[in-house]
């Protein structure tokens, strides 16, 4: 299992999440990215980087007022996985982080003020916007 050597991509975030063992779905990452190409990530960390992520179809109801029902993937890594990652991968996954806050910092500075409001970091917090299997923070009831 390789890591990607960039810590500013979409694969080193959504392999940061995984690390941290989160269940992403679509919803919960684009909450934290701003980006609807999770799948996408998912199969370059598969098939170039070798990352055993395993995938759950789930189907859950909308929001559409007809009632339609949708599918959706659940994605996570096995936990031993994530053991034979170690230290390597903790440490990968702490750097993304870090990059993560700082590009938030450095923005956030170059905002126009409004006030005395302070920028909230979703990074730090982002544990609690993925439950432990995914359910709750993809939109489905």
């Amino acid at each position: 299992m390789k890591l990607p050597p960039h810590k500013g991509t979409m694969l080193s975030r959504s392999l940061a999440r995984l690390l941290r063992s989160e269940r992403l779905t679509h919803r919960s990452f684009q909450h934290e990215t701003q980006t609807y190409r999770l799948a996408a990530s998912i199969e370059v960390l598969r098939n170039k980087y070798g990352w055993p992520i395993i995938s759950q179809q789930r189907t859950g109801k909308t929001n559409d007022p007809i009632g339609r029902n949708a599918r959706y993937c659940v994605y996570y890594l096995p936990l031993s996985a994530i053991q034979e990652s170690g230290s390597r991968g903790r440490d990968y996954a702490l750097q993304v982080f870090e990059w993560e806050k700082l590009r938030i910092e450095e923005r956030a500075a170059t905002l126009p003020s409004k006030g005395k409001t302070t920028q909230k970091s979703s990074i730090t917090d982002s544990h609690t916007n993925t439950t432990k299997d995914g359910d709750n923070t993809d939109g489905f009831n």
